[in-house]
């Protein structure tokens, strides 16, 4: 991607092991070289491990201290394990090995069915040591460690039809095997809770799962996980991808003897260096294992037949174990050449542009679709450069990026940005970068998932084009609402003031037709003063100039006051209006006294308009779950159809408009109520049944505490014509 730094490529066989290379003499020589030369490593070794030299206070410790009692895995290879005859072999036990001649004293294995029994021993203080296991705050709480002395890569297994995995957010949502009590279960657990975690006994049960299909993954240590593998002879399987996390193993030591813990960091920090490579190429080089004992053999050949025998006998076993091994290769070998070509053949037919980078080769591998986004071919990509085609004011972000994950900050990020084409035109483009390590943490290549997102990018801006054109005419339509309400309003006052002057003149008289006339006019100009007057209501609360006064208020004061303004509305249809409430106790909400007012009104008004004769309206109120008060307005009226009902709060829709009626509304009203309660942090509704009437309900915050002064009545600036009254 960048060209910042190279690095060392490894040669490395599918399963981590060293490749051989040249032809099958030369091979079998180098590995009788290898064997000649360890066992001169380990002839050397032995002059070298004298015993370290202690202080007098630590060889008093030691002198009067028992034998150290050691708990293991029972089954972890390549690091440790019993085997049949229940001898302590892997990599622990040849530590072990110095570890005990420089302590110059015994260490007696402690023997357990499984780790989970091992770690119940360590806290029952029925081990003093543990010979190799990582450092947690779980078992600091029962153990000391020394400093790390082996370290090897977690990983994941799946099958081999699996595509690679870049780490574990590449399986949240599926089935992980983890081995019961190891360390990485709570790594697993605490930073990634959406994986769905399935415990199992040993490493070998949840590698079987995965082979049968039981389970999605297996994770685990590089070293256990290719040795089982290779152990159990499970052929579809395959190491897919890496982790963040590492196991780093150490000599655990029981927490209520700090000596001892000081003690074994010194026996740790004395392994030299040639002995570290030793153990290790043992256990995790190319191996071939197939029931052989060497050390057996090495014992008989050495003390009877001589070096001339040893190279007879090597060859003819190296023989016949490197055909099997060959074998086996030859069937990884194409199993992967499978895998790696479906993954091309998903690569080019991908929807989304990738690209396979390294610091190294800069563009390894290109998909079709992403020579199709930036318009170059594939071998004039090769030519450029990431920042070549990035727009130059998107550049520095996206470099930032990029420096984190080569610090080893991050290993990937995500971002959008704009891409310049071959033919100049800009694009935006949302791209995924992830960096894949090696086992030794360095960087091996980038993968990059790049998507055009132009049309969606155009498609927003026009949306938000739309969106401030819409406000802009919502704005001007409010502005004019409000300019022709106010101009409205003073004609009209003056055709309704001339009107009532000629109605109640006392030296020109009306004749009874003329009167008949005057109240028209009078009639007619209310009801057209009443729809200004709730225009200009409405102009203001979209243009949200309304101003709100909220305060703790008396509901129930309120409620009285509206009672009596309407009861005349209904006198005259026989229509009574009643309460269960106790108006004389006061409750409080929290909301605009004038304005709450108003909403009652306008609720009352209609439940006498849409009532029949001699019909029926209650209020009452209760306390909702919600800290909200709720009045209810029930008429015993026509009711609302099912198919106005979602058009109950629509403007200038009215409802049921007919003969049973007392006049007209103006269709604004509960329009105006609806903003009005919303504004004042509460909600309407209603419930209707056609011929059984209608419920209308008001819901209002309850004031926390009582104010000091009761605010007064604002009965004189309602005016009494928006409920419908003369």
């Amino acid at each position: 991607m960048h060209n910042r730094r190279a690095y060392k490529l490894k040669r490395r066989d599918p399963l981590g092991n060293f490749v051989l290379k040249g032809d099958f003499i030369s091979n079998v020589a180098r590995l009788m070289l290898v064997g000649t030369v360890l066992a001169t490593s380990v002839a050397a070794q032995g002059a070298d491990d004298e015993a370290l030299q202690w202080s007098e206070s630590e060889r008093a410790y030691l002198n009067a201290r028992g034998p150290i009692r050691m708990c293991i895995d029972p089954d972890w290879m390549p690091y440790e394990k019993f085997d049949e005859q229940g001898r302590h072999v892997g990599m622990s036990a040849d530590y072990f090995a110095i570890f005990e001649k420089r302590l110059s004293k015994p260490i007696e294995l402690v023997k357990t069915e499984s780790w989970t029994e091992s770690l119940t021993f360590g806290r029952q203080r029925r081990c003093d040591i543990f010979s190799l296991l990582n450092d947690t705050p779980e078992r600091r709480e029962f153990l000391n460690f020394t400093t790390p002395y082996v370290e090897a890569p977690i990983v994941l297994v799946t099958t081999q039809d699996v595509p690679f995995l870049s780490g574990l957010d590449d399986i949240k949502g599926k089935t992980l095997a983890v081995p019961k009590d190891y360390v990485y279960e709570h790594q697993v657990r605490a930073h990634y809770p959406n994986v769905r975690i399935v415990d199992v006994g040993t490493v070998t049960d949840g590698l079987e799962m995965v082979s049968r299909g039981e389970v999605y993954a297996q994770i685990g240590s590089l070293y256990v996980l290719v040795n089982d593998i290779q152990k159990l002879q499970l052929s579809n399987l395959k190491i897919t991808g890496s982790t963040e996390f590492k196991t780093r193993l150490a000599i655990g030591t029981r927490s209520d003897d700090p000596a001892l813990l000081r003690i074994m960091e010194r026996v740790v920090q004395s392994v030299k260096p040639d002995e570290h490579i030793a153990i290790r190429r043992k256990w995790t080089a190319t191996r071939f294992e197939h029931g052989f004992d060497w050390e057996l053999m090495w014992k008989v050949v050495a003390g009877v037949v001589g070096l001339a025998l040893v190279v007879i006998v090597i060859f003819s076993v190296w023989n016949r174990k490197l055909q099997a091994e060959i074998k086996q290769r030859k069937k990884v070998e194409e199993t992967l050449q499978a895998s790696e070509e479906r993954f091309r053949r998903y690569f080019e037919l991908g929807l989304i542009g990738m690209a396979v980078t390294s610091l190294e080769k800069g563009w390894v591998h290109v998909n079709d679709r992403l020579c199709e986004i930036l318009g170059y071919s594939r071998d004039e990509l090769n030519a450029l450069t990431w920042t070549e085609i990035t727009h130059p004011d998107d550049l520095a972000i996206d470099v930032a990026q990029f420096d984190r994950v080569l610090s080893g900050e991050s290993d990937g990020y995500s971002l959008e940005k704009r891409f310049i084409r071959k033919d100049a035109e800009v694009i935006d483009a949302s791209i995924a970068v992830k960096c894949v390590r090696d086992a030794e943490g360095e960087i091996d290549y980038f993968l990059a998932l790049v998507q055009d997102i132009t049309d969606r990018k155009r498609a927003e801006m026009d949306m938000r084009l739309a969106k401030e054109s819409a406000e802009e005419a919502s704005r001007a339509k409010s502005e004019f609402l409000a300019s022709m309400s106010h101009e409205l309003r003073t004609p009209l006052n003056a055709v309704l003031g001339f009107a009532q002057l000629m109605q109640h003149s006392p030296k020109d008289q009306l004749s009874k037709s003329q009167t008949e006339y005057v109240d028209s006019i009078l009639t007619a100009g209310n009801h057209l003063l009443e729809l200004v007057s709730e225009v200009l209501d409405l102009a203001k609360i979209e243009a949200h100039e309304m101003d709100l006064e909220i305060e703790a208020v008396d509901v129930f004061e309120i409620l009285g006051e509206c009672m009596a303004l309407s009861a005349s509305l209904g006198k005259s249809r026989g229509i009574e209006i009643t309460s269960t409430l106790d108006l004389t106790q006061p409750f409080y909400v929290l909301t605009d006294r004038l304005r709450l007012k108003q909403v009652l009104l306008n609720l009352i008004s209609n439940a006498i308009q849409y009532n029949r004769d001699a019909g029926h309206v209650e209020i009452n109120g209760v306390e909702t779950q919600e800290g909200q008060y709720r009045i209810t307005v029930a008429d015993t009226g026509v009711g609302i159809a099912v198919n106005d009902q979602p058009h109950v709060f629509q403007m200038f829709h009215r409802l049921n408009a007919n003969s049973m009626t007392s006049r007209e509304g103006t269709g604004i009203g509960l329009t105006v109520s609806q903003l009005l309660v919303e504004q004042m942090g509460g909600n309407i509704g209603f419930e209707s049944e056609v011929g059984v009437g209608s419920t209308f309900w008001v819901d209002i915050p309850i004031a926390d505490s009582t104010p000091q002064i009761s605010q007064p009545a604002d009965t004189e600036r309602i005016n009494t014509e928006t409920a419908g009254t003369d």
